[in-house]
């Protein structure tokens, strides 16, 4: 994965593992304008964990918008100083 290569958060690390996480899709931030219809037409239905890991500077409530296409979906939002331009979804 791609972004084990970047991170350094051992937490976030662990999160990955514990999650089962092996999937990686990396998104260019101004691409996608609705995080959950995106998510909705990306994610398999099937999938019950997403971890989404944004810059530190990203403002943008992407939990919400997600929630409210999939309420079933768990979503955990970290935001790191490494990450730039982009963020990862990871499922």
């Amino acid at each position: 994965m791609e972004i084990l290569e970047v991170i350094k958060n051992d937490m976030i690390r662990e999160l990955i593992s514990k999650f089962n996480v092996t999937h990686e899709l990396s998104v260019t931030i101004s691409l996608v304008i609705d995080w959950g219809k995106f998510i909705n037409f990306i994610i398999p239905k099937d999938v019950k964990n997403v971890i989404i890991i944004v810059p530190e500077d990203f403002d943008c409530n992407i939990r919400s918008q997600i929630k409210s296409v999939r309420r079933e979906l768990s979503v955990i939002v970290m935001k790191l100083p490494e990450i730039k331009g982009k963020l990862y979804v990871l499922y």
